[in-house]
Formats: structure tokens, C-alpha cells, sequence
């Protein structure tokens, strides 16, 4: 799957993270990969972000999954708070 990143000239995609979280999170779960959304408070003043994680039998881990970020797979976010979905 090729995600299209070039939105327009020095524009940025934004309030579409639900979005993507949630589709993302439902891939993974039709392909049987046990996964959920995480919703993010980055600054601590509410909810202001949303990515996507799967469980990684093989490794053993979370792997964090933010279809909007330029890195997309493996980081660790920093942030205030967070509500795990699902």
C-alpha cells in the first residue's frame, strides 16, 4: 500500500488521524493481528492525536503505527496522557 504524503505545496494533513488510526487498526484485525487505537493528549490540555498499534507475536512487543507521521512504524510517542481503545 502506497500512503500519499504531498498534499499541496508546504500543506500539512491534519484532523485526519482518527481516520487513519481506525482504518489501520481494522487491517490489522481483519489479518488477524491483534491491534488498537491509541489516543494521545501530546500536550496535556485533551485528546489531540490518534495512531494505531499491533501486537508483534515475534518480537513480543507493541509496534506504534502513525500513518500521518513522515516515520510511520517503531517510535515511541511522547506525550501527556493516553487512552488505549480496544
Amino acid at each position: 500500500v502506497k500512503m500519499v504524503k504531498d498534499y499541496g505545496a508546504g500543506l500539512r494533513p491534519s484532523g485526519d488521524c482518527d481516520d487513519h488510526a481506525l482504518l489501520c487498526t481494522s487491517l490489522y484485525r481483519a489479518l488477524g493481528i491483534k491491534a488498537n487505537v491509541i489516543l494521545v493528549d501530546s500536550v496535556g490540555n485533551g485528546f489531540d492525536h490518534a495512531y494505531s498499534r499491533a501486537w508483534s507475536d515475534k518480537l513480543g512487543i507493541w509496534i506504534n503505527c502513525d500513518t500521518t507521521s513522515d516515520y510511520p512504524l517503531g517510535w515511541e510517542y511522547s506525550h501527556k496522557g493516553t487512552i488505549i481503545i480496544g
